[in-house]
């Protein structure tokens, strides 16, 4: 389990991120993210209704906690950020999932290093 310190979970936190942060898709995974001022690290997960039944996204967003959860160490701090399932998702393996976030955690890591460089 993601620790509580990580932890995304106001209603208006989730809204702001989608309203004015960035977003880098990948085919299982998508994840929308927004630089915050301190160094502290807000993750959230979503999985909408598209992706199945209350079951199936409850399953992926596990997968997907669990992923983060074993590359959190990996993630640059000073981010709020959410996963969000998409259509592809519900029939992936954990693999497949993992890699995915490997990915977007990557590209999130290029980003970072972009912006310390200005």
């Amino acid at each position: 389990m993601l620790k509580a310190e990580y932890r995304l979970k106001k209603r208006k936190d989730f809204a702001y991120i989608y309203r004015r942060g960035k977003s880098v898709p990948a085919p299982r995974v998508a994840i929308n993210y927004i630089k915050i001022r301190n160094d502290e690290l807000l993750i959230g997960f979503s999985a909408s209704k598209k992706v199945g039944n209350a079951v199936s996204r409850n399953h992926i967003k596990r997968v997907m906690r669990e992923c983060v959860r074993s590359k959190i160490d990996e993630i640059p701090r000073g981010y709020k950020m959410i996963f969000n399932a998409r259509v592809k998702s519900s029939t992936a393996a954990f693999s497949e999932i993992s890699e995915d976030i490997s990915y977007l955690i990557s590209k999130l890591k290029h980003v970072d290093a972009n912006s310390k460089g200005q």
